[in-house]
Formats: C-alpha cells, sequence, structure tokens
C-alpha cells in the first residue's frame, strides 16, 4: 500500500512566508499602478469638462460663476449645471479616487425646497432635479471645485477669479470671457478637498478649500484654454507674495494674471 503524502506544519509555514513576502513585494506596485491610472482617469474627466467650459464660453461669451440662490432659497452650485449641457454626462464630474458618495446623484422629485423649480432652469437645472447645495446639513459633497474668488481680499480688492456669489452675498457680475487675459495661465477646476462643505470652489488661502491631495499629495488642475497639469497642494496654496514661487503661483489664481499690491 501507497501512503499518501501531505505538507508538514513546517513546509505548510515556509509556503505561507512565501506567499506573504511576494505580497510585500506587489501590492505597492499594484497600488502605485491603481493609483497611476486614477490620476489619468482624473484627468481625462477635466479635460471633458474643460470641452464644456468652452461649449459655454462660445455659447455666452462669460464664465458660468460658481453658485446662486434657488427660489426656495437654497446656495447651490451653477458652474458643473451650466457646462454639463455641452459635456458627455454625469461621471466626467466625478474623480476615481474618491468614494461613491462623492458622485453627481441623479435625483429627482416635486420641485420645491432641496429640489428645482421651472424658474431655477436658469441656472441649468431641469425642472424637479435635486440641487447641488453648497454647504449646511443638505450639502451635496462633489469631487471638483471651480476657481471663484482667485487670490481675492473680499474686504478690498477686485474679484480676480472667474465669478463667485452670482445672486446673493457679494453680487459679482458674470466674469466675461475675454477678462481672463491668458487663459493657458489661468486655473478654472480642479481636484478639491472633499468634505462635504463648499466642495464646489477651490481657493488656496482657506485649507477647508484647498485643492485636493488625493493624487500623490497633490491635485489635477483644468486651466482655462482646456489643458490639464498636475501640482502638489502645497504648491497651488503657497501664494505668499514674498517669494519668486508664491507670486508665480498667485498670478495662475487670478484672471488678470499678475501678482499686484491689490492681492495682499
Amino acid at each position: 500500500m501507497f501512503r499518501k503524502s501531505a505538507f508538514t506544519i513546517v513546509e505548510l509555514l515556509v509556503v505561507i512566508s512565501i506567499i506573504i513576502l511576494l505580497l510585500s513585494i506587489f501590492l505597492p506596485t499594484l497600488t502605485q499602478t491603481r493609483a497611476t491610472a486614477e490620476k489619468a482617469i482624473c484627468a481625462t474627466h477635466l479635460h471633458q469638462q474643460g470641452i464644456g467650459l468652452a461649449g459655454y464660453l462660445v455659447r455666452n461669451q462669460t464664465y458660468p460663476g460658481h453658485a446662486a440662490r434657488s427660489e426656495q432659497g437654497r446656495i447651490m452650485a451653477v458652474w458643473p449645471t451650466r457646462i454639463r449641457t455641452y459635456a458627455q454626462g454625469h461621471d466626467i464630474f466625478h474623480c476615481p479616487s474618491q468614494p461613491d458618495g462623492f458622485r453627481w446623484q441623479e435625483i429627482t422629485s416635486t420641485p420645491g425646497g432641496v429640489y428645482a423649480t421651472k424658474n431655477d432652469g436658469q441656472w441649468g437645472y431641469n425642472e424637479g432635479e435635486r440641487l447641488l447645495v453648497v454647504g449646511g446639513g443638505e450639502g451635496v459633497p462633489f469631487s471638483y471645485g471651480y476657481n471663484d474668488w482667485g487670490r481675492w481680499d473680499v474686504l478690498h480688492n477686485p474679484q480676480r477669479g472667474l465669478g463667485g456669489d452670482l445672486n446673493f452675498g457679494i453680487l459679482v457680475p458674470h466674469l466675461k470671457k475675454l477678462e481672463v487675459t491668458k487663459p493657458s495661465k489661468m486655473i478654472a477646476i480642479a481636484d478639491n478637498t472633499s468634505d462635504g462643505s463648499w466642495d464646489f470652489n477651490i481657493d488656496p488661502t482657506n485649507p477647508l478649500e484647498y485643492p485636493g491631495k488625493i493624487h500623490f499629495d497633490g491635485s489635477n488642475v483644468l486651466f482655462c484654454d482646456g489643458h490639464v497639469e498636475w501640482h502638489l497642494q502645497s504648491d497651488l496654496v503657497n501664494v505668499n507674495l514674498s517669494t519668486p514661487a508664491g507670486i508665480e503661483m498667485s498670478k495662475l489664481w487670478n484672471n488678470h494674471n499678475k501678482e499686484t499690491a491689490d492681492q495682499n
């Protein structure tokens, strides 16, 4: 009779050790590959948003602005709803490195409250569509933010971004297309700091509204001419005019592409 062979405990432990060793070697590479792929998909999404923004500019000759107040009094984002008409669906507004909860949810209900009324159509909303409410308990999480104020001091200086509060608070008229002097050097949209509070805008002076730090400690950035670049978050928020790097970065946030006394 033949005896049936089997692993000894020592042999089994050796096999397990080899598997663990191989996983420790290959898992970081797989994680790095996945992160690189997500960064590339995110850049593609921003490029598609750039196409939507370009279509909006051709039609209106102004930038869409950041937010407005709905007929029911909710503060809501309007730049995504205004440019989506010229883009390819809602998926391009979600970064794959962010949780699914930050996807743009296509939810409809009876108009009123947090659901768009007919009059909210001026901001790009469909009647009965869930509003992209900004901040507060009703706030909607989102992956990308719009350069609304630029490098700006609200108390003293002119608005240097692409347009902020359109019909509430400090009223800012729509920024005309030609007011962006160097589109290839003007930040438009980027990965944001996704925390459910004012997720729809980016600001280099407010840590709660910083550009994101999700792609290798940095963010993909769409510029007004439609091209996309990657920057470290620490570089994007360095707008300190006492340093050469801060001066150059400050220019990228401003529609006049300058660092001047009114940026202090």
